[in-house]
């Protein structure tokens, strides 16, 4: 699996892109490297998640869900997941749903810069 984190707009646009097979072990990873990010963030970040190339994800279990810290951040306030696979955007979402932050799907990089701009981000 591999993975990347980027800025999309600086301070307040994350953006990971996960490609090939996402291991539960790699989450661990991901979380780390995230939080370093976040940290570095201003107080309202959107995390765009980019699924476009990802294969599979684990199964949304609680042990999944516990290594996922960087969505209790408390700058983290968005999650947008972005890619056509369907069962993959649920699996996240299903990961992802005990956060307190909004979390919305779209098929491309377009719709998520309209919500972007709406967001003011």
């Amino acid at each position: 699996m591999a993975h990347q984190i980027s800025w999309m707009n600086p301070p307040s646009v994350l953006h990971l892109k996960l490609e090939g097979t996402v291991k539960q072990q790699d989450y661990i990873e991901i979380s780390r490297s995230l939080i370093d990010s976040l940290n570095q963030g201003s107080e309202r970040i959107a995390l765009v998640i980019d699924i476009t190339n990802t294969r599979t994800i684990p199964f949304p279990n609680e042990d999944v869900r516990a290594l996922q810290t960087f969505a209790y951040h408390p700058y983290l306030k968005w999650i947008i997941i972005i890619g056509e696979n369907k069962l993959i955007r649920l699996m996240l979402m299903l990961t992802l749903n005990l956060s307190k932050v909004n979390l919305s799907t779209f098929n491309t990089y377009e719709q998520v810069e309209s919500y972007l701009e709406v967001l003011k981000l």
